[in-house]
């Protein structure tokens, strides 16, 4: 009941370091009471993560790292060559994550056909 009479929808993803997503709706709430709501589900966010991580002890499960698949050196920055500017401009630009969506579709498609013109279809 109180969900169908709040003012404030909010879900608020992350790690117990960082808020990764926020994503909701709200009726014309002040931003402090937005920063308020985000800063309540990361303290939540923190206390789940702690208690994977007593629990992953617990049960003496060590993390998987041999199975990490890291990015070829040097990718990241290839990338932030090619399109930072491009992500940028999109932004000034304005917009809503519907009108943006599809420019970063677009973005993407163009970022792709380059890496792999420059690298021959790895």
């Amino acid at each position: 009941a109180e969900m169908r009479n709040s003012t404030l929808q909010l879900v608020v993803a992350g790690t117990k370091d960082a808020v990764l997503m926020i994503e909701g709706a709200a009726d014309f709430l002040p931003e402090a009471t937005m920063v308020r709501a985000v800063n309540f589900g990361h303290e939540a966010i923190k206390v789940i993560c702690e208690a994977v991580e007593e629990l992953g002890k617990m049960m003496n499960v060590e993390k998987k790292m041999d199975t990490l698949v890291l990015p070829p050196p040097g990718l990241q920055e290839r990338i932030d060559a090619l399109m930072t500017e491009k992500i940028d401009q999109m932004f000034e630009g304005g917009g809503t994550k519907t009108t943006q969506g599809p420019i970063m579709k677009a973005l993407k498609k163009e970022l792709m056909k380059t890496l792999k013109e420059q690298d021959g279809d790895e």
